[in-house]
């Protein structure tokens, strides 16, 4: 069995004091990375999803071909806050 491919935040800028996953504009790394057709979609402003057999190196490479600055990259991990708000929210049906 096939594991989903989980989104890949990017995010706008970081919170002060944290690490973040973080590019200097996300529109502008969105734009360039749909035009390349390595993504599949965004979500919550920060999150990217890979096309079908791209990896977060083809990502990075792509932008800072770009000139646009990356500084960090990793797999979303969904906490269980996350999990909940989406069942309150009714992004997730019951299965």
């Amino acid at each position: 069995m096939r594991e989903a491919k989980k989104p890949i935040p990017i995010r706008p800028h970081a919170p002060a004091g944290g690490s973040t996953r973080k590019t200097g504009d996300f529109g502008l790394a969105v734009a360039a990375l749909r035009q390349a057709l390595l993504v599949t979609g965004t979500r919550d402003g920060h999150l990217i999803s890979l096309a079908q057999g791209i990896s977060p190196g083809q990502i990075v490479r792509t932008l800072v071909e770009r000139s646009l600055p990356v500084y960090d990259i990793a797999p979303a991990q969904e906490t269980l806050e996350d999990f909940y708000l989406s069942l309150m929210n009714g992004r997730r049906g019951l299965e």
